[in-house]
């Protein structure tokens, strides 16, 4: 398979994260 780049994989660790960010508060 192709292997995400890793501006999309810094892409995706910044949705994760502002999700959780915003469950939190």
């Amino acid at each position: 398979g192709t292997m995400p780049t890793p501006q999309q994989f810094q892409l995706t660790i910044e949705n994760i994260a502002n999700k959780h960010l915003q469950n939190a508060s």
